[in-house]
C-alpha cells in the first residue's frame, strides 16, 4: 500500500498523484458520519485547495441516502475538483447515475467501473 495512508472507520484515504484516493473497506456501510469523515480527511490531505477525488465504493454494502446528499454540499463542493466514483455492480451503477444526475453536484463528476480508467479521467479532466 502507499505511504502515509490514513485509516478511516469504513475506508483508506491517501493522497497520490495529485489525486485524493478513498478506497472502503469491504462490506462496509457508508452513512451520513462516514461522509463527513472522508471529506474532513480530504480536506486535510489537501490543505483545503480542491482537489481531484477517486472514491472506490466498489465493495460497500450500503451507502445512505444522507452519505451521498453530503458529497453535494457546500463543504464537499469546497474540496472537490471533480469525483470518479467506482462501482461494480449494474445495479449500483443505475442508482448512482440517477441520484448524481437528480442531485447534481458542483463538480464533474463520472461513475466508473475501472479504476484504471477513472485515474486517467480525473487527470485529463484537471488538466483542462
Amino acid at each position: 500500500m502507499i505511504d502515509n495512508v490514513t485509516e478511516l472507520k469504513s475506508s483508506y484515504v491517501w493522497l497520490e498523484d495529485g489525486i485524493v484516493r478513498a478506497l472502503a473497506k469491504k462490506n462496509t456501510n457508508h452513512d451520513l458520519e462516514v461522509a463527513e469523515e472522508t471529506i474532513n480527511t480530504v480536506i486535510k490531505l489537501s490543505n483545503g485547495a480542491k482537489m481531484p477525488l477517486l472514491l472506490d465504493i466498489s465493495t460497500v454494502k450500503s451507502s445512505s441516502e444522507e452519505s451521498r446528499k453530503f458529497f453535494q454540499s457546500e463543504k464537499a463542493n469546497s474540496c472537490i475538483k471533480s469525483l470518479a466514483l467506482i462501482l461494480n455492480s449494474p445495479s449500483s451503477r443505475i442508482i448512482g447515475t440517477l441520484f448524481l444526475n437528480l442531485n447534481l453536484p458542483n463538480y464533474p463528476f463520472q461513475i466508473f467501473t475501472s479504476e484504471k480508467k477513472a485515474i486517467e479521467w480525473l487527470s485529463n479532466e484537471n488538466t483542462e
